[in-house]
């Protein structure tokens, strides 16, 4: 990955390097998801700079031929690889779940300063990482800044903004389309 982000090889070239292991390994089931979350956390924690350069190397990855699986159940093989599936639940699972604005609440100078980074920082990522998932997950980060009862202003709000920035003509063309959002349906939390 260092050599793709120094430009020193093509990002088909370093999906292929980063790819292998998992394409020769005796349990792709299980090592996979070592793989989404290497580059989940790379997303995370490596500069702004480069985020876009990291999602151009998902869609390589993901591009790569579908390796052969076959010795792994045949329900779950084609979930493996197609759709980067893998990086979206494991998304999920470290930065959408859980109690977060509890967290936030119960934090003050700069340790929330951090937290709030952090937070508007997954929302850069989630808006690029758009391809994963759907446009859905914008709506919902701008209507929790808007609606929910429980919104953490200083958090969501700039959060929302990023989705503004990087989707807002996505954005845009829908709602003139008039396409419907289950992220813009009434919610029990709202106010």
């Amino acid at each position: 990955m260092k050599d793709y982000l120094r430009h020193n090889t093509t990002v088909t070239e370093a999906a292929r390097a980063i790819a292998q292991p998992i394409i020769t390994s005796k349990d792709p089931k299980d090592d996979l998801p070592r793989l989404w979350s290497f580059l989940e956390y790379a997303l995370v924690e490596l500069p702004s700079e480069y985020v876009e350069p990291l999602v151009a190397l998902l869609h390589a990855i993901e591009s790569l031929p579908t390796p052969d699986f076959s010795a792994i159940n045949e329900c779950i093989r084609p979930y493996l690889w197609s759709g980067l599936r893998g990086v979206g639940h494991i998304w999920f699972d470290s930065y959408r779940a859980g109690c977060w604005r509890d967290e936030a609440r119960a934090t003050e100078g700069p340790e929330r300063d951090a937290l709030r980074t952090k937070h508007v920082r997954r929302a850069e990522v989630e808006a690029h990482l758009i391809y994963l998932w759907s446009i859905h997950q914008g709506y919902e980060a701008i209507a929790d800044a808007l609606e929910c009862s429980d919104t953490l202003l200083d958090f969501e709000v700039p959060a929302a903004a990023q989705w503004f920035v990087i989707c807002g003509q996505k954005l845009k063309q829908i709602a003139e389309r008039g396409d419907l959002s289950w992220a813009l349906e009434s919610r029990g939390s709202s106010s």
